[in-house]
């Protein structure tokens, strides 16, 4: 039998020393055999990102070895970010979740202690959602080249974070008719449009701006771009634009901005929920905010 002997408590340094028929197995780090099962289950790099830390973050908070680990452990930890709101409690949850179940899976440990582990229901409280005039407004507080050229392509196709950064340099010189085949969530392709106000704003920027890279669209040192940096650049260029929920803009929220301004311009359900890569037109709707003009305007209509 495998005799394990968890060693710290930390997911970046967690390692396991196991023996079997009395040779003795060199030491494993168990994270990159976590990494590597959520790359396996298709995950994104996004993703992926998250659950590392998430996890990281709740080991550290319990402090004490995975196979020690109980459920009264868990409850407090799950207590502890109760000032969160619903869904960010739900993703971590969730993330702590996948990890035990890794462990048992993985006969690290015998029993799961996250198995009863549940999530607070979502509170879907009112957002706002981003115009077209509100993005107009940030494109023209936008301090560098490839800022505009990030927000016109997020808003005019509603692309996801990860799409949007794995596009790389060749990807668009080699686009036709404005054109590019992505590899989207689950490793489905679509084709994404680039229209021209997008395409010449990423022009202007590879001509004046852009750093050698693989990616499209990089760091000024050409990198690959940060999720919580690309966050904080919108936040602030919202800021600057006035944009009274600044601090609400997210790389997600241009993503369902996309969606409710196509919406506004007629564009059919069915339609961009193709856009956006959606397996199922009921997750679109929730993308889609209607303004309180347009509920208006719907019902004058309603005249019997």
């Amino acid at each position: 039998d495998l005799q394990h002997n968890l060693l710290t408590f930390g997911l970046c340094h967690v390692t396991i020393s196991t023996s079997r028929n009395e040779g003795e197995i060199s030491m494993t780090n168990i994270n990159e055999y976590y990494k590597a099962s959520l790359v396996a289950d298709k995950k994104s790099e996004n993703t992926i990102k998250n659950y590392l830390l998430y996890v990281d973050k709740m080991l550290a908070f319990v402090n004490k070895p995975v196979e020690e680990i109980s459920f009264l452990d868990l409850t407090a930890w799950k207590a502890s970010i109760s000032n969160l709101s619903t869904a960010s409690m739900n993703i971590q949850i969730s993330a702590v979740r996948n990890y035990f179940k890794f462990l048992t899976s993985a006969k690290v440990i015998n029993e799961n202690p996250a198995l009863d582990l549940t999530s607070p229901k979502i509170k879907n409280k009112e957002k706002h959602y981003i115009s077209a005039e509100d993005v107009r407004k940030m494109l023209h507080n936008c301090k560098k080249f490839r800022d505009i050229a990030v927000i016109a392509l997020y808003c005019s196709t509603g692309l996801r974070f990860s799409e949007l950064t794995s596009i790389t340099f060749e990807d668009y010189n080699n686009m036709i008719d404005n054109q590019i085949v992505i590899l989207g969530k689950g490793a489905k392709e679509r084709t994404i449009y680039v229209n021209e106000q997008a395409k010449e704003s990423i022009d202007n920027y590879i001509k004046f701006e852009r750093a050698d890279g693989e990616y499209l669209f990089t760091s000024e040192r050409g990198e690959h771009l940060d999720n919580s940096n690309l966050n904080k650049m919108l936040k602030l260029t919202a800021k600057r634009a006035g944009i009274p929920f600044w601090n609400e803009i997210t790389n997600h929220a241009l993503r369902a901005g996309a969606a409710t301004i196509a919406n506004a311009n007629g564009v059919g359900v069915a339609t961009i929920s193709a856009m956006l890569g959606h397996n199922s037109i009921a997750t679109t709707t929730r993308y889609i905010k209607h303004e309180q003009a347009q509920i208006n305007e719907a019902m004058k209509g309603l005249v019997f």
